[in-house]
């Protein structure tokens, strides 16, 4: 059976009338309308009264496992269920043959005898709190979706033009990237939308329907790039976290609501239970309104899967060493200063009104040190003396004592000694009266090898 039959025989409904309601000839162009919706609600709500937000949608979410037998009894009949239903909608009486149709390249028919098609199928389930005609009636809906979309955008069918887009580059590129995992192995998106503040690039990437969907379709392939990174394994990994920087995000312009509805809305629709968790950094006062905006659009499931970071509380999902410079970490491009380095990250939180100092041992003349500092929270003040192991010997001055501000990006410091000795970094917090984060690493490479060490607290 074709594709177009198994859709047909589904009485599939197409993308549009999942999000409005649409003809079915608006297929692809659910954004562009809803970048021109304006939510009267959430302008009209006194976002002072919206006391509740950090409590309401700090996660709760719990990745489930996708191992059949840690399933609930009725929850393993669901699946059953759902698979009898998708092979008879391969397979008619009239044919011998089940066409080979798959998502993310696993098979759906149970058949084929691969492991990850239960993965995917309950992702399907669990999006439709297990009832079977629904999951039926997305998955469906995101075949269709899926063969519409990716034909539209290159006139290409999807295999082709996911391939393609391994080429694409954009100069959104720095703002929506994936980089990393997080401590439990998710592949990590990271997406900067308050990079739309500036106008020439709000303008250039909004400024009209065209744009828009040009937007969305590169916004697309950037998240099928990251789906290739899952194994969809049962215990592997088959889910993405999502970092969304919303620092001055120009929120109260409608493209942007538009486009913030009309994306959360496909990906709910079309990639279900594939992001993990949704992380917001750097909330602005004015972040109440935007989850105003969106909270109508998206599933109590999908609720609980969002994160609002403070400064510092990212590294409770990646480790520092996996951040990008800019939120705080020692990630950054093609940079190889620890690389193939053991060395262990350490976390030293100062109290307000109290010093703390961090040492690096130099037992050697001629010994190398490479450290990165990062500081978490308001102005500190930091500097780095040399003290040597000889009493006769002076102690000398490596960095001044300077204010670091929150907006600086972590320190990368390097440093030769003539002689034995230590390094001294201290963190005066004294005039502050609030506690700060210090996140550090080191490396110590001695004359004549490279005998390396890490920190000691």
């Amino acid at each position: 059976m074709s594709t177009e039959a198994l859709l047909a025989g589904a009485g599939a409904t197409p993308f549009k009338e999942q999000v409005g309601k649409k003809n079915d000839d608006d297929n692809n162009n659910a954004v562009e309308d809803s970048a021109s919706a304006v939510v009267p609600e959430a302008e009209s709500k006194d976002l002072s009264a919206i006391t509740h937000v950090d409590g309401t949608i700090s996660s709760s979410f719990k990745e489930e496992s996708n191992f059949i037998a840690d399933l609930k009894e009725s929850e393993k009949k669901a699946l059953q269920d759902f698979k009898e239903k998708i092979e008879a909608l391969i397979k008619t009486p009239e044919e011998e043959e089940k066409e080979d149709i798959s998502l993310w390249g696993v098979p759906l028919s149970e058949s084929k005898g691969d492991e990850r098609t239960n993965v995917i199928l309950l992702k399907f389930l669990r999006a439709r709190d297990f009832k079977v005609d629904e999951a039926c009636s997305m998955l469906v809906n995101t075949i269709r979706w899926r063969k519409s979309f990716f034909k539209a955008d290159t006139g290409e069918e999807e295999e082709q033009q996911e391939g393609a887009a391994e080429e694409d580059s954009s100069e959104l590129d720095s703002f929506f990237y994936m980089q990393g995992s997080d401590k439990e192995h998710h592949p990590v998106c990271y997406n900067n939308w308050g990079a739309f503040q500036d106008k020439d690039l709000y303008n250039k990437t909004f400024g009209d329907a065209t744009k828009i969907q040009n937007f969305v379709r590169w916004r697309v392939r950037v998240l099928e790039k990251g789906i290739k990174q899952l194994d969809f394994v049962p215990g592997g990994h088959s889910a993405i976290l999502q970092v969304n920087d919303v620092k001055n995000i120009p929120l109260f312009k409608k493209e942007m609501r538009g486009v913030i509805i009309g994306f959360v809305t496909l990906l709910q629709d079309n990639y279900p239970e594939l992001v993990v968790k949704n992380v917001f950094v750097n909330t602005p006062w004015y972040f109440s309104a935007l989850y105003s905006v969106i909270s109508p659009f998206i599933t109590q499931r999908m609720k609980r899967k969002i994160v609002l970071a403070r400064p510092g509380q990212i590294f409770k999902s990646i480790a520092p060493e996996n951040v990008p410079v800019q939120y705080g970490g020692f990630a950054q491009p093609n940079d190889t200063a620890f690389a193939g380095v053991k060395y262990s990250v350490e976390q030293l939180s100062i109290k307000a009104g109290e010093k703390e100092s961090i040492e690096i041992a130099l037992e050697q003349a001629g010994s190398t040190a490479v450290w990165d500092l990062s500081v978490i929270g308001w102005d500190i003040s930091y500097g780095v003396e040399f003290a040597p192991t000889a009493t006769e010997s002076y102690h000398s001055i490596i960095e001044k004592t300077r204010k670091i501000v929150s907006v600086e990006e972590p320190i990368r410091t390097t440093f030769k000694c003539v002689e034995p000795g230590k390094l001294v970094l201290s963190i005066d917090n004294t005039a502050s009266r609030k506690k700060k984060l210090v996140v550090y690493r080191f490396k110590v490479a001695a004359a004549p090898g490279a005998v390396v060490t890490t920190a000691e607290l």
